[in-house]
């Protein structure tokens, strides 16, 4: 039985893509009896809530007209704050939860980092009102928090930290070489090696990068060819009716090398704009390639640089290493068309889906969101960040945490728990009912 005094937090994490199509919810449960054990997470319920086009399409006229117009970004704060808080609502009322159960309420939202946060805001406005979270935590009365800083850009490093550190949690083993290829808007590619193995310094204990789009080009895609009216290839059947044409994808992926960048977030919201896709489509119809085969020409080109990268990766830093399985998620892994080319580029590696070891396959975003949720409260309710400066206080996480009617009763318990030490982070992750 468990301890009165033990931690237990709730957290709800949302993940929203460049698509803005659904929010993944992943409620997580964080139990631990004392300081000296460690602190595990129950994945309780991950769903998928849609959001209705005519939200999707507003927030993209916005972005797409005045996304250097101050009013007009605090238009798309006040939206996307307004379609998370729905989604809350929705995934709790499907669930049969109460909203004043939920601890913290953690958002990603690194689609949109580059697009709506950098503003040069003015100091008449106050951030902490007007930021997305704030909307959030408004609505819901739950205390809010985002993994983005909302006045600077976030950067590739601190998404791909965070990005390593949940496969590292959901995928090492004691002895198996892991591979994880994430399958988001972008292609995240992580080298898990063994728990148990001792490797050379110069050897790095793993490695974690992204490499180019994951969804964002048949997403477009299919958005071009179906005048707006379809926002993905979801399970692949459209583009598997296509016949990929392999000039063009060698051509366009010889000029296109993602493994020093990656493509913009704006293909998401830009049709027609100045963009490779745009540029890759307007070769597919010069070519007079049918709608079916455009779509399966530019599935085709995320699923063989994803095989070039997975090789570029493993050759540079493991070389001659055996992978022993690789695990494909996130929502590109509904595409079978993509999952198809990847086993057959890939004969000999066992391929696995995060459902093989219990955790939902599309829950990784927003059981990453939970997590990175779970280390803002718990360093908020223990002060164990140093602040130096004025400006660092106001960037800093107060500065994207709006706190709800149970804050105090949540720090309170955290702070009896702990007693103002650190609390150990997540060692288990585990699926209780999904």
């Amino acid at each position: 039985m468990r301890s009165l005094d033990a931690l237990d937090l709730t957290v709800l994490g949302l993940s929203v893509g460049a698509s803005l199509s659904s929010v993944g919810c992943t409620f997580v449960r964080y139990q631990q009896d004392n300081p000296e054990n460690s602190l595990h997470a129950k994945i309780l319920l991950y769903n998928e809530i849609s959001v209705p086009q005519q939200i999707q399409s507003s927030i993209f006229a916005l972005l797409r007209q005045h996304r250097t117009n101050l009013r007009t970004m605090l238009q798309v704060h006040e939206s996307l704050g307004h379609m998370l808080a729905s989604a809350v609502r929705c995934f709790c009322k499907n669930n049969n939860i109460a909203t004043k159960s939920i601890d913290l309420i953690s958002t990603q939202a690194d689609s949109y980092a580059d697009l709506v946060l950098h503003l040069a805001w003015p100091t008449s406005i106050n951030l902490r009102s007007s930021s997305w979270i704030a909307v959030l935590g408004r609505e819901t009365e739950v205390t809010a928090v985002t993994n983005l800083i909302v006045t600077q850009r976030p950067s590739s490093q601190s998404r791909s930290t965070a990005e390593a550190s949940i496969s590292t949690l959901l995928l090492q083993h004691t002895t198996k070489f892991r591979v994880c290829l994430t399958i988001n808007d972008l292609v995240n590619i992580t080298l898990i090696p063994p728990l148990n193995v001792s490797t050379p310094s110069t050897i790095p204990k793993l490695l974690n990068q992204y490499c180019g789009p994951g969804t964002m080009f048949t997403d477009y895609a299919m958005r071009y060819v179906s005048c707006n009216e379809v926002q993905t290839d979801h399970d692949g059947n459209y583009g598997a009716r296509g016949t990929a044409n392999y000039s063009v994808v060698d051509h366009f992926l010889s000029n296109h090398d993602y493994s020093v960048h990656v493509p913009s977030m704006k293909i998401a919201f830009e049709m027609f704009g100045q963009h490779e896709v745009q540029s890759l489509i307007d070769e597919c119809i010069f070519l007079d390639m049918s709608a079916r085969d455009i779509v399966a020409t530019t599935t085709y080109i995320t699923a063989k640089n994803m095989v070039t990268n997975y090789h570029r990766l493993l050759n540079t830093f493991f070389p001659n290493q055996k992978v022993d399985e690789l695990f494909i998620c996130g929502l590109g892994a509904n595409n079978m068309n993509v999952v198809d080319h990847i086993k057959t580029a890939l004969p000999d590696i066992t391929t696995k889906s995060l459902d093989d070891i219990g955790i939902p396959g599309n829950a990784k975003a927003s059981l990453r969101c939970a997590q990175l949720g779970l280390e803002t409260l718990l360093e908020h309710a223990i002060d164990c960040v140093p602040v130096q400066t004025k400006e660092q206080q106001q960037q800093r996480l107060s500065g994207f945490m709006s706190k709800g009617k149970r804050w105090e009763e949540t720090k309170k318990q955290i702070l009896k728990f702990c007693g103002g030490n650190k609390i150990l982070s997540v060692q288990c992750v585990a699926a209780e009912h999904v």
